[in-house]
């Protein structure tokens, strides 16, 4: 939740920021037609509390059992996918979605 947490204010301060210096900042994949984009994401990775090893990664166990961890980790992110997508994209605009760029 810390981490969720930090992406939001991240997000908020950003915005703020930008708004101050008359900017907009926008976390859309390509929000203009005419402009570069880049797009808000963020990466995972899950430790385990005690010895600190990556859990993902394939030094730390065998291929087989990180493949089943990733495997349980993204079934997690799916089945919460709408409440992540309502804290890290609470709003949307039509005119302006990254898969349609504004003219």
């Amino acid at each position: 939740m810390t981490m969720a947490d930090r992406f939001v204010l991240w997000r908020l301060m950003m915005k703020e920021l930008a708004r101050q210096f008359g900017w907009e900042a926008t976390f859309m994949a390509k929000p203009y037609a005419d402009r570069t984009g880049n797009g808000a994401h963020f990466n995972m990775s899950m430790r385990d509390l005690q010895s600190g090893k990556n859990l993902f990664g394939m030094r730390a166990t065998s291929a087989a059992a990180a493949s089943q961890k990733r495997r349980i980790s993204s079934r997690g992110v799916l089945r919460h996918a709408a409440a992540i997508v309502a804290t890290t994209c609470p709003t949307s605009i039509p005119t302006s979605g990254s898969s349609r760029p504004a003219r």
